[in-house]
Protein backbone atom coordinates (compact mmCIF):
# COMPACT_ATOMS: atom_id res chain seq x y z
CA UNK A 1 0.00 0.00 0.00
CA UNK A 2 1.42 3.40 -1.00
CA UNK A 3 1.73 6.05 1.68
CA UNK A 4 -0.48 9.02 0.79
CA UNK A 5 2.21 11.51 1.74
CA UNK A 6 3.43 13.19 -1.43
CA UNK A 7 5.99 15.70 -2.60
CA UNK A 8 6.04 18.04 -5.58
CA UNK A 9 8.92 18.21 -8.03
CA UNK A 10 9.30 20.90 -10.69
CA UNK A 11 11.21 19.45 -13.62
CA UNK A 12 12.26 21.74 -16.45
CA UNK A 13 15.20 20.29 -18.38
CA UNK A 14 14.08 21.75 -21.71
CA UNK A 15 11.02 23.89 -21.07
CA UNK A 16 10.85 27.40 -19.64
CA UNK A 17 7.81 26.69 -17.48
CA UNK A 18 8.61 23.12 -16.47
CA UNK A 19 6.31 20.25 -15.56
CA UNK A 20 4.95 19.63 -12.05
CA UNK A 21 4.77 16.04 -10.77
CA UNK A 22 3.19 14.86 -7.51
CA UNK A 23 4.79 11.63 -6.31
CA UNK A 24 4.82 9.51 -3.10
CA UNK A 25 7.60 10.47 -0.68
CA UNK A 26 8.89 6.89 -0.84
CA UNK A 27 9.79 7.46 -4.49
CA UNK A 28 12.06 10.46 -3.96
CA UNK A 29 15.31 8.50 -3.68
CA UNK A 30 14.36 6.21 -6.58
CA UNK A 31 12.95 8.58 -9.18
CA UNK A 32 15.01 9.96 -12.05
CA UNK A 33 14.30 11.07 -15.59
CA UNK A 34 15.78 9.80 -18.80
CA UNK A 35 16.95 12.16 -21.52
CA UNK A 36 13.63 12.18 -23.39
CA UNK A 37 11.82 13.33 -20.25
CA UNK A 38 10.28 10.02 -19.15
CA UNK A 39 10.09 9.42 -15.41
CA UNK A 40 11.89 6.27 -14.24
CA UNK A 41 11.36 4.53 -10.89
CA UNK A 42 14.59 2.64 -10.19
CA UNK A 43 14.67 -0.66 -8.30
CA UNK A 44 17.20 0.79 -5.84
CA UNK A 45 17.58 3.97 -3.83
CA UNK A 46 20.32 6.41 -4.76
CA UNK A 47 22.64 6.98 -1.82
CA UNK A 48 22.56 10.74 -2.41
CA UNK A 49 19.43 12.68 -3.28
CA UNK A 50 19.30 14.15 -6.77
CA UNK A 51 18.92 17.79 -5.76
CA UNK A 52 20.72 21.04 -6.28
CA UNK A 53 22.81 21.72 -3.20
CA UNK A 54 25.11 24.66 -2.57
CA UNK A 55 27.41 25.48 0.32
CA UNK A 56 28.86 28.86 1.19
CA UNK A 57 31.46 28.35 -1.52
CA UNK A 58 28.78 27.59 -4.15
CA UNK A 59 29.43 23.86 -4.25
CA UNK A 60 27.14 22.35 -6.87
CA UNK A 61 26.33 18.81 -5.74
CA UNK A 62 24.00 18.00 -8.60
CA UNK A 63 22.13 20.07 -11.18
CA UNK A 64 19.53 17.66 -12.46
CA UNK A 65 17.73 14.34 -12.07
CA UNK A 66 18.33 13.23 -15.65
CA UNK A 67 20.33 10.04 -16.24
CA UNK A 68 22.48 10.22 -19.36
CA UNK A 69 22.27 7.09 -21.50
CA UNK A 70 26.03 6.31 -21.79
CA UNK A 71 26.79 6.64 -18.08
CA UNK A 72 27.22 3.88 -15.52
CA UNK A 73 24.21 3.97 -13.20
CA UNK A 74 24.26 2.52 -9.69
CA UNK A 75 23.21 3.68 -6.24
CA UNK A 76 26.23 6.02 -6.05
CA UNK A 77 25.54 7.73 -9.41
CA UNK A 78 24.93 11.12 -7.77
CA UNK A 79 27.59 10.71 -5.08
CA UNK A 80 30.47 13.19 -4.98
CA UNK A 81 33.85 11.97 -3.71
CA UNK A 82 34.46 8.69 -1.89
CA UNK A 83 33.54 9.72 1.64
CA UNK A 84 30.23 9.82 3.54
CA UNK A 85 27.00 10.83 1.83
CA UNK A 86 25.54 14.33 2.11
CA UNK A 87 28.75 15.84 3.42
CA UNK A 88 29.64 19.38 2.36
CA UNK A 89 33.27 18.29 2.18
CA UNK A 90 34.31 15.89 -0.56
CA UNK A 91 36.89 13.21 0.21
CA UNK A 92 38.99 12.60 -2.90
CA UNK A 93 41.80 10.14 -3.42
CA UNK A 94 45.14 11.79 -2.69
CA UNK A 95 46.17 14.15 -5.52
CA UNK A 96 43.70 12.61 -7.98
CA UNK A 97 41.31 15.35 -9.19
CA UNK A 98 38.35 13.03 -9.81
CA UNK A 99 35.06 13.87 -8.08
CA UNK A 100 32.50 11.44 -9.55
CA UNK A 101 32.28 7.66 -9.75
CA UNK A 102 34.68 7.09 -6.86
CA UNK A 103 32.55 4.78 -4.72
CA UNK A 104 33.24 1.62 -6.79
CA UNK A 105 36.95 2.48 -6.91
CA UNK A 106 36.98 3.05 -3.16
CA UNK A 107 35.51 -0.43 -2.60
CA UNK A 108 38.15 -2.00 -4.84
CA UNK A 109 40.97 -0.24 -3.00
CA UNK A 110 39.49 -1.25 0.35
CA UNK A 111 38.93 -4.94 -0.40
CA UNK A 112 41.71 -5.94 -2.82
CA UNK A 113 45.18 -7.20 -1.90
CA UNK A 114 47.76 -5.45 -4.07
CA UNK A 115 51.35 -6.33 -4.87
CA UNK A 116 52.42 -2.68 -4.73
CA UNK A 117 51.66 -0.11 -2.06
CA UNK A 118 48.19 1.39 -2.50
CA UNK A 119 49.67 4.88 -2.19
CA UNK A 120 51.97 4.04 -5.10
CA UNK A 121 48.97 3.19 -7.30
CA UNK A 122 47.21 6.41 -6.33
CA UNK A 123 50.39 8.43 -6.82
CA UNK A 124 50.82 7.18 -10.42
CA UNK A 125 47.21 8.06 -11.24
CA UNK A 126 47.44 11.47 -9.56
CA UNK A 127 48.85 14.87 -10.40
CA UNK A 128 52.13 14.57 -8.48
CA UNK A 129 53.86 12.08 -10.75
CA UNK A 130 53.96 13.65 -14.24
CA UNK A 131 55.96 10.74 -15.60
CA UNK A 132 56.39 8.79 -18.83
CA UNK A 133 55.89 5.10 -18.09
CA UNK A 134 57.39 2.27 -20.14
CA UNK A 135 54.90 -0.54 -19.66
CA UNK A 136 55.64 -4.09 -20.77
CA UNK A 137 52.94 -5.84 -22.78
CA UNK A 138 52.04 -9.45 -22.21
CA UNK A 139 53.96 -10.34 -25.38
CA UNK A 140 57.20 -8.85 -24.00
CA UNK A 141 57.21 -5.64 -26.04
CA UNK A 142 56.88 -2.18 -24.50
CA UNK A 143 54.60 0.81 -24.92
CA UNK A 144 54.87 4.30 -23.42
CA UNK A 145 52.10 6.08 -21.53
CA UNK A 146 52.22 9.31 -19.60
CA UNK A 147 50.46 9.40 -16.26
CA UNK A 148 47.99 12.05 -17.47
CA UNK A 149 46.74 9.60 -20.12
CA UNK A 150 46.17 6.90 -17.49
CA UNK A 151 44.27 9.39 -15.32
CA UNK A 152 42.04 10.27 -18.29
CA UNK A 153 41.41 6.58 -18.90
CA UNK A 154 40.42 6.13 -15.26
CA UNK A 155 37.99 9.06 -15.49
CA UNK A 156 36.27 7.49 -18.46
CA UNK A 157 36.09 4.03 -16.90
CA UNK A 158 34.49 5.37 -13.72
CA UNK A 159 31.50 6.91 -15.51
CA UNK A 160 31.08 4.74 -18.63
CA UNK A 161 28.40 2.04 -18.66
CA UNK A 162 30.43 -0.03 -21.16
CA UNK A 163 33.87 0.28 -19.55
CA UNK A 164 33.05 0.26 -15.83
CA UNK A 165 33.34 -3.54 -15.79
CA UNK A 166 37.08 -3.15 -16.48
CA UNK A 167 37.72 -0.93 -13.45
CA UNK A 168 39.27 -3.62 -11.25
CA UNK A 169 41.22 -5.05 -14.20
CA UNK A 170 42.60 -1.57 -14.90
CA UNK A 171 43.71 -1.03 -11.30
CA UNK A 172 45.28 -4.50 -11.11
CA UNK A 173 47.14 -3.79 -14.36
CA UNK A 174 48.65 -0.67 -12.83
CA UNK A 175 49.47 -2.63 -9.67
CA UNK A 176 51.22 -5.37 -11.66
CA UNK A 177 53.28 -2.79 -13.55
CA UNK A 178 54.40 -0.99 -10.39
CA UNK A 179 55.27 -4.23 -8.60
CA UNK A 180 57.48 -5.48 -11.43
CA UNK A 181 59.01 -2.20 -12.68
CA UNK A 182 59.04 0.30 -9.78
CA UNK A 183 59.32 3.41 -12.05
CA UNK A 184 59.40 5.96 -9.19
CA UNK A 185 61.27 4.37 -6.25
CA UNK A 186 61.16 7.57 -4.18
CA UNK A 187 57.44 8.28 -4.72
CA UNK A 188 56.72 8.25 -0.98
CA UNK A 189 59.10 11.18 -0.46
CA UNK A 190 56.77 13.31 -2.58
CA UNK A 191 53.60 12.34 -0.68
CA UNK A 192 52.41 14.02 2.48
CA UNK A 193 49.12 12.31 3.32
CA UNK A 194 47.25 13.58 6.35
CA UNK A 195 43.77 12.08 5.83
CA UNK A 196 42.91 8.38 5.57
CA UNK A 197 39.43 6.95 5.05
CA UNK A 198 38.87 3.67 6.90
CA UNK A 199 42.47 4.12 8.10
CA UNK A 200 43.85 2.78 4.80
CA UNK A 201 42.71 4.94 1.84
CA UNK A 202 44.90 8.06 1.38
CA UNK A 203 42.64 11.06 0.74
CA UNK A 204 42.38 14.81 0.70
CA UNK A 205 39.36 16.95 1.60
CA UNK A 206 38.05 19.45 -0.92
CA UNK A 207 35.23 21.90 -1.41
CA UNK A 208 34.31 21.44 -5.06
CA UNK A 209 32.98 24.24 -7.23
CA UNK A 210 31.61 22.65 -10.38
CA UNK A 211 28.53 21.45 -12.24
CA UNK A 212 27.75 17.75 -11.85
CA UNK A 213 26.47 17.07 -15.36
CA UNK A 214 29.31 19.02 -16.98
CA UNK A 215 31.99 17.15 -15.00
CA UNK A 216 30.49 13.76 -15.84
CA UNK A 217 30.50 14.57 -19.56
CA UNK A 218 34.13 15.73 -19.32
CA UNK A 219 35.13 12.41 -17.75
CA UNK A 220 33.22 10.40 -20.35
CA UNK A 221 34.97 12.21 -23.22
CA UNK A 222 38.38 12.53 -21.52
CA UNK A 223 40.22 10.37 -24.09
CA UNK A 224 38.55 11.66 -27.26
CA UNK A 225 41.59 13.74 -28.23
CA UNK A 226 44.06 10.96 -27.40
CA UNK A 227 42.87 8.28 -29.81
CA UNK A 228 43.67 8.01 -33.51
CA UNK A 229 40.02 7.46 -34.42
CA UNK A 230 36.97 9.68 -34.13
CA UNK A 231 34.08 8.79 -31.87
CA UNK A 232 33.51 7.40 -28.40
CA UNK A 233 33.85 3.78 -29.59
CA UNK A 234 37.56 4.48 -30.03
CA UNK A 235 37.75 5.24 -26.30
CA UNK A 236 35.96 2.00 -25.43
CA UNK A 237 38.42 0.14 -27.62
CA UNK A 238 41.43 1.88 -26.06
CA UNK A 239 40.36 0.82 -22.55
CA UNK A 240 39.86 -2.82 -23.51
CA UNK A 241 43.11 -2.90 -25.51
CA UNK A 242 45.10 -1.47 -22.60
CA UNK A 243 43.85 -4.12 -20.18
CA UNK A 244 44.27 -6.94 -22.70
CA UNK A 245 47.82 -5.93 -23.66
CA UNK A 246 49.18 -5.21 -20.19
CA UNK A 247 46.99 -7.20 -17.80
CA UNK A 248 44.06 -9.55 -18.11
CA UNK A 249 40.33 -9.16 -18.64
CA UNK A 250 38.12 -10.80 -16.05
CA UNK A 251 34.83 -9.81 -17.72
CA UNK A 252 33.81 -9.48 -21.37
Amino acid sequence: MINLKTVKALVSPRYSEGVMYVIPCEWVRRVVFEENGYMILKSFEFCCCQVLKRTDCKLVRCQEMILGEPYFKDASYFHVGCGPCNDERAYLLYEIPIFLGLKPLFEILKTTSFQADMLYIIYILGDLGDTMLHMMKNDGSFKEYDTEYLQKMLKHILVCTKCCKYLKDFILTIDKFLATTDPVPDYSDQCNVEVFLDDIIPCEIFLIDGEFNVIREQYYSALLNDTNQIGIEATHGAVLKFVQEHGSVSQI
